[in-house]
């Protein structure tokens, strides 16, 4: 007979929320904050399910050829563009900065560590991140298609070539 456990969701936000207030204590002493991947790795299925088994930012059926990852949007622990900061470490356990992706937009060719913003940056839990004006489109806020283009294959132009209509299309 099969049995199927049922998901306790409310037990994974309170997990959620101690480990984040466990990286918020770590970051106020200066030390590197430890992560775990599992508390984020637990939602990866229903990430994918969300965006309909595709990754959140170039849209390839993920699941179908590899098992996926789970991307932070802001990035956790460094942001290229400033050495200084020391990630959004806040936002480690957050679902809305958690996103289905594969493993190439998550890993070298991808993202990365990268967060460009327009003046003002969020450094801590306090601050106010709606303040930001983030470069990155963000896949759960975001119209793609307004801010993007696919130009049709042809001559020097490969199928999959994405270009920019706006600046924020095009830093993405």
């Amino acid at each position: 007979m099969i049995q199927i456990r049922n998901y306790d969701f409310a037990q994974w936000k309170e997990r959620a929320r101690k480990a984040t207030d466990e990286a918020v204590v770590e970051a106020s002493r200066n030390e590197n904050c430890c992560f775990s991947n599992e508390i984020w790795r637990e939602l990866k299925t229903y990430l994918f399910e969300l965006f309909n088994n595709k990754c959140a930012y170039c849209e390839s059926k993920v699941l179908h050829v590899s098992c996926g990852e789970v991307e932070h949007y802001r990035p956790k622990k460094r942001v290229l563009e400033s050495p200084a900061h020391r990630g959004y470490y806040w936002l480690a356990y957050d679902l809305k900065n958690l996103l289905p992706v594969c493993q190439k937009c998550n890993q070298a060719r991808g993202k990365s560590t990268h967060f460009p913003v327009r003046d003002y940056r969020a450094t801590c839990p306090t601050d106010d991140l709606t303040m930001e004006s983030r470069m990155l489109l963000n896949p759960y806020l975001d119209d793609a298609r307004k801010e993007l283009h696919f130009p049709p294959s042809s001559g020097r132009t490969f199928f999959g070539t994405v270009g920019g209509k706006t600046e924020r299309g095009t830093k993405s």
